[in-house]
């Protein structure tokens, strides 16, 4: 539809027109776009979100909630939040409940009520949505149905929630909610991976799924030892010269660089390769980054110092100096990812 015509339809009352319209204002978003609208104007989206809600359209009445909500437009105001989702969600609109059902388990905007948040998060889901899914596994995971919860996980992913298929890969894992099966916690892994990399700008992931299909490859955990598969997914996560992620991650990442390079059961099997990044590792986690292990920093240097005595000296002085080469200031790796 033209812009013009949108308009137009929109003040002459069309509800679906004014929430269309208020839309457009707030993203900035529509076929034949004009200046006017390009950067956005949330004050304008408001007030058509509103005409539109006033008439019931659902989803203007959800939208008209989030910018209250947020204090996009308009003054923040959970209790405003509330009004509206609560109206479009009983309209049926599964996002609107979903939020509905987040305000009632933090108790913004009205009292808290678990039995209401749960509630309204099991009728979202209901509808088959594959975030409102994730969404109510999320709530029974943190109230400790965890069953239950790997249960809403599982339909998620089906559905091809990446965040979910990683959330069920770690529940298989662990052995949490369902029998420990690492065969099974690879696959979703592997499809969380895969989901990651189609719409890696949307879902938020990170490098999550990449470490770890690249550390299940590492340790033979649920699929054969592989070691160009595993480094595939472990290097640009541990390279302090290429890694996007955060310091926890990259020192993690390269804990199993180093367990590839070192476990003779790996065709990369390599011992200057290992102290290469032992070393790394060992001075990253010596100026305070910490890995989820508790291996200590000391220990790494103990560790990288006694697999230098087995190496000649030409092959000692390589892999210093390739360590040097790797070695990348924390300030610096901060400062590039944008650290506060």
């Amino acid at each position: 539809m033209p812009l013009a015509t949108l308009i137009q339809e929109a003040a002459n009352g069309d509800a679906n027109a004014q929430y269309e319209l208020g839309y457009a204002y707030q993203y900035g978003e529509w076929d034949d776009i004009s200046e006017e609208f390009s950067q956005g104007d949330d004050k304008q989206a408001v007030d058509w979100y509103r005409k539109s809600a006033e008439q019931g359209h659902a989803k203007a009445q959800s939208a008209l909630a989030s910018m209250y909500n947020y204090g996009a437009g308009v003054r923040e105001s959970p209790k405003q939040a509330f009004y509206w989702y609560k109206k479009s969600a009983e309209q049926g609109y599964d996002s609107a409940q979903a939020s509905l059902a987040h305000l009632y388990s933090s108790g913004e905007g009205v009292a808290q009520d678990s039995e209401l948040a749960m509630f309204w998060f099991r009728k979202a889901a209901d509808q088959g949505g594959e975030e409102c899914q994730f969404e109510l596994a999320e709530h029974l995971y943190d109230y400790g149905a965890i069953q239950e919860a790997a249960q809403w996980y599982r339909l998620a992913a089906e559905s091809n929630s990446a965040k979910a298929a990683f959330k069920l890969a770690e529940l298989y894992e662990e052995g949490n909610g369902v029998p420990k099966n690492d065969e099974e916690a690879f696959r979703w892994y592997l499809k969380a991976e895969h989901l990651q990399d189609k719409e890696s700008a949307v879902l938020g992931l990170g490098d999550d799924a990449h470490f770890a299909v690249g550390r299940c490859y590492a340790e033979g955990r649920g699929v054969r030892k592989d070691s160009d598969e595993a480094l595939k997914r472990l290097l640009p996560i541990a390279d302090p010269k290429l890694t996007k992620t955060w310091l926890s991650p990259m020192t993690r990442a390269q804990f199993y660089v180093v367990h590839v390079f070192c476990d003779p059961e790996h065709a990369r099997h390599d011992l200057v390769k290992t102290y290469v990044w032992l070393n790394l590792l060992a001075s990253y986690v010596q100026k305070g980054q910490q890995l989820y292990t508790n291996v200590s920093g000391d220990y790494l240097a103990q560790e990288r110092d006694e697999l230098g005595a087995r190496l000649s000296h030409a092959q000692l002085q390589a892999a210093q100096q390739r360590s040097f080469e790797l070695f990348v200031p924390i300030k610096v790796i901060e400062e590039r990812l944008g650290y506060d």
